[in-house]
């Protein structure tokens, strides 16, 4: 018994080694995703905390933390910007803070045509619709140009760029319709 222990021993300190060894020679782009995953573990953990003890008050700064340090360690990795305004919008149930993460991806120049449609969405579901009009035209102006150049029109890409393109433009009707009743 006392061997097995040994060499049960022995071989955890060797993983942890070699963990190390492997975090050592990460590169950033890795270490960020890694912190990605980790705020989405403490995040699920909290949550299945406060489902079996109601009493208990969730603490999200560690996942704020461990996001915070994915977009520093990778800043134009957009997993993470999203993961950032996903736990936002979930904390707040409203879209207020998900906007400011939202505007800094388009300014940054991440992932442009979809930070800022969602940019244009969650102004939309905050019922601001002058600024959502301006980001939906703007996203309706990406996706024309990525849909103008892409010349192959069978990729996954190309047709979900086309679906958003469309549910873009029904929403700058849905929204000239509404402003124009706010008007009358």
């Amino acid at each position: 018994m006392k061997k097995f222990f040994k060499w049960l021993f022995i071989s955890v300190a060797l993983l942890v080694a070699l963990a190390g060894i492997r975090w050592a020679v990460a590169s950033d782009e890795e270490r960020s995703m890694i912190n990605d995953m980790k705020a989405y573990v403490v995040y699920m953990y909290e949550g299945l905390r406060h489902s079996i003890d109601s009493s208990y008050v969730m603490d999200y700064s560690r996942v704020h933390h461990y996001i915070d340090r994915a977009i520093e360690l990778s800043p134009g990795r957009e997993n993470a910007y999203y993961s950032k305004a996903l736990y936002y919008n979930m904390e707040d149930g409203d879209n207020s803070r998900s906007v400011g993460v939202y505007k800094a991806m388009c300014y940054k120049g991440v992932d442009v045509p979809y930070s800022t449609y969602m940019t244009a969405d969650a102004y939309d579901g905050l019922g601001r619709y002058e600024e959502a009009m301006l980001y939906y035209k703007m996203a309706g102006k990406s996706y024309g140009e990525y849909l103008d150049t892409a010349r192959v029109d069978t990729t996954f890409a190309y047709s979900q760029a086309r679906s958003i393109k469309k549910l873009i433009n029904e929403r700058l009707l849905y929204i000239d319709s509404v402003s124009v009743e706010l008007k009358q």
